[in-house]
């Protein structure tokens, strides 16, 4: 999943609803591609810490594939960095999901 451009008060519902779409699919490992991001507001990140949370209760991880700095720079100064696992390529990414156990629990 690829976010482009910003992520605010006005785009935050549309990620939160593409990640909600994906767990009722039973997709519960998330990689979100931050490399074009070029805003993110803390509507934004509350909103990808609450994806997280969402998607850690159902057993799955969402994790971040090349964060622009500014992303990087807002989850350093919030303590939420190790919140995250960081990669910075595709290959580098699908390495640290294998032997992830993936699990769906019904609620």
């Amino acid at each position: 999943m690829k976010i482009i451009g910003e992520m605010d008060v006005y785009t935050s519902p549309s990620l939160k609803s593409a990640i909600s779409q994906q767990i009722t699919h039973e997709k519960n490992r998330i990689l979100l591609d931050l490399s074009e991001l070029e805003y993110l507001d803390s509507t934004g990140l509350g909103t990808i810490s609450g994806c997280l949370i969402k998607l850690k209760r159902c057993g799955g991880d969402l994790r971040f594939l090349r964060p622009t700095s500014i992303c990087l720079k807002l989850l350093k100064i919030t303590d939420l960095i190790d919140s995250f696992i960081v990669y910075q390529s595709l290959q580098e990414a699908r390495k640290g999901w294998q032997g992830y156990k993936s699990r769906w629990l019904k609620v």
